[in-house]
């Protein structure tokens, strides 16, 4: 018959050199300050998008507004600029 699989309760069949376990806390380490990192920047980048898209729709609201004053003056222009002529040709 088989052995059964190890059990992670039992000790380690092969103990870890003091070097191999300094080793891995500082990749666990290293590890851990990147996902740190990773995760201020995510947050950096969501808080950057929320803030941007605000703005953007601030100034799209603007431009709007400019667009809608725009084309009210150039149609009064135009309408000025009708009657002038409608009354010369008199």
């Amino acid at each position: 018959s088989t052995a059964p699989p190890p059990s992670f309760a039992q000790p380690l069949l092969f103990p870890m050199s003091s070097s191999t376990i300094q080793s891995d806390w500082e990749n666990r380490e290293l590890t851990e300050i990147v996902q740190l990192n990773i995760l201020q920047i995510t947050s950096f980048l969501n808080k950057f998008d929320l803030s941007t898209r605000s703005k953007l729709a601030k100034i799209n609201e603007k431009l709007n507004s400019l667009e809608r004053t725009l084309d009210f003056c150039e149609t009064a222009v135009r309408n000025t600029g009708a009657g002038v002529k409608a009354e010369g040709d008199k």
